[in-house]
């Protein structure tokens, strides 16, 4: 699947959820980069960090807004730190609204 096919896809999936946020666009390409990271294969600091945190009880959209928070905003070579030290009360704790 292409990118542009994996923006329109998150895109279509967030009008049908109802999901509103002032910038749509770049919600979706969130959505979009750290999904990518954690279908970059199941042994990815990505992968399982995600598998933790909803281990830990965040459903897959906070999960992804939470990996996002690193990934988005760290260098790449503090990824794999950054994520280690994710944990659903801390991302619940900080989490905007």
């Amino acid at each position: 699947m292409t990118e542009a096919e994996r923006l329109a896809l998150v895109a279509a999936c967030q009008r049908e959820a109802g999901v509103t946020t002032p910038l749509p666009d770049d919600h979706t390409l969130l959505h979009v980069r750290v999904e990518n990271a954690i279908a970059a294969g199941p042994d990815t600091a990505a992968a399982r960090a995600a598998a933790r945190l909803m281990a830990e009880g965040l459903d897959r959209h906070d999960t992804i807004h939470a990996l996002a928070s690193v990934l988005l905003v760290e260098s790449p070579d503090q990824h794999g730190a950054g994520l280690g030290r994710l944990t659903a009360d801390a991302w619940r704790q900080r989490k905007p609204g």
